[in-house]
């Protein structure tokens, strides 16, 4: 009996397929680089809402729990404050009864990532905010609700402070109230909460 040698049949991708997969591959790239980019947006709202919701948190816990700026001494009875402008914010302390430039002691001072915007209500039931360039959240030692004061001097029951991506499609806010409420909200205004 004799075996006859047949050629092997040699298996591998032909152009064509090796040209779909690639093709595939690089939609899911795109795809997944477009979205990175959405997510590395968010992700830079939501830390630096975070950043100032935790550093108004710090300042309502040193009114509420700090006895004195130094150890040892009974040097501070006063207020603490976050002080807001567009680019940075400032975690403060005050002497009592004084609200001028010379009389604050900078704590902490932070850089605003995006672009941020200020909105203050005048009243509980206000729906329409104005808009202010210059805001700073007061507390007093031993109290848990703010004083919310804009840069002219006039006072607000609600803050919304709006922080926004470097490409502007992302958004968060941050809500102070004169009740001691704080909070982050997604939603178009603090209103929605």
């Amino acid at each position: 009996m004799t075996h006859t040698n047949y050629p092997r049949k040699i298996s591998g991708f032909t152009i064509i397929e090796l040209l779909v997969v690639l093709a595939i591959i690089s939609i899911l790239m795109a795809i997944f680089i477009f979205r990175y980019q959405d997510y590395t947006q968010i992700v830079l709202v939501n830390r630096q809402a975070n950043e100032i919701a935790l550093t108004l948190r710090e300042a309502q816990f040193f009114a509420t729990g700090v006895k004195e700026l130094q150890p040892g001494t009974d040097e501070f009875v006063g207020w603490y404050s976050v002080h807001f402008h567009a680019s940075e914010y400032f975690l403060r302390a005050l002497e009592e009864a004084s609200y001028t430039p010379s009389s604050y002691i900078n704590l902490s001072i932070y850089s605003i990532s995006g672009t941020m915007d200020q909105f203050h209500y005048e009243l509980a039931g206000d729906t329409v905010p104005e808009e202010k360039s210059g805001t700073t959240v007061f507390f007093r030692k031993g109290k848990l609700a703010p004083v919310i004061r804009t840069d002219a001097g006039e006072e607000a029951y609600r803050l919304e402070l709006v922080v926004y991506s470097p490409n502007g499609l992302v958004e968060r806010r941050i809500c102070v109230e004169q009740t001691g409420r704080m909070f982050i909200s997604k939603e178009s205004s603090c209103l929605n909460q």
